[in-house]
């Protein structure tokens, strides 16, 4: 009885065997140059989750880890002492979260959201209502021109 010996086989067509190896090998290495490894990270937050679906369907929301508050006012506008007052206190509130970064808390009760004037000889960086909001209709005006 003859019988067929694998090793034989092998090493009798060793190098067409090597060749179709290396040449697969070869096209597998090509194909794993075009992989893209990379973490976003929005997929780290649950897909179903209702910021998570505003986000995606708001690009400038704020972020996966940024928080965005709106004061909405439903009749005249922001610049009366109650609103300003209220977004002051959502802004003390906000920045008195334990793990916020504090640096990048922003509103127009903020130390760090100011504006530039010019005058002869210097530039001056004035804080829009920090630390107090307005209290008579004089500042109030002066406050609406500013912004």
């Amino acid at each position: 009885m003859n019988r067929i010996n694998l090793g034989d086989i092998v090493l009798r067509w060793r190098r067409p065997i090597a060749a179709v190896l290396l040449a697969i090998t070869a096209f597998m290495a090509y194909q794993a140059t075009k992989v893209s490894i990379a973490t976003r990270f929005v997929d780290l937050f649950p897909a179903a989750h209702r910021n998570s679906k505003i986000y995606e369907r708001y690009g400038q929301y704020g972020g996966a880890d940024t928080t965005v508050f709106m004061l909405e006012v439903k009749h005249g506008d922001i610049f009366n002492i109650d609103t300003l007052t209220r977004l002051q206190n959502i802004h003390y509130a906000a920045n008195a979260l334990p793990l916020v970064n504090h640096n990048e808390v922003f509103s127009l009760a903020s130390y760090q959201t100011y504006y530039v004037r010019a005058s002869p000889g210097t530039v001056e960086y004035r804080c829009y209502m920090y630390p107090y909001v307005p209290k008579n209709k004089a500042e109030m005006d002066a406050l609406r021109e500013t912004i």
